[in-house]
């Protein structure tokens, strides 16, 4: 009960303080092709993971290069 009535505390004077007061930041649209290659980037690691489950689980050696698709 000590550490909640101390965030309340520190709650409380953050509050006499003014800082919850500021306004957020704007937001900035973000552009097009890092939106892009961040889909590119989380399917390329879906794929990758899906071939190291797919190998696991026939037994094979986790010895994989995602960049080359194959044994190293």
């Amino acid at each position: 009960m000590k550490s909640f009535y101390h965030a309340y505390q520190c709650y409380e004077n953050r509050a006499a303080r003014g800082e919850f007061d500021r306004l957020p930041a704007p937001n900035t649209p973000r552009k097009t092709l890092s939106n892009f290659l961040e889909v590119q980037l989380g399917n390329f690691l879906i794929n990758a993971g899906l071939k190291l489950k797919r190998r696991t689980a026939a037994g094979k050696s986790m010895a994989w290069s995602p960049l080359t698709g194959s044994k190293q």
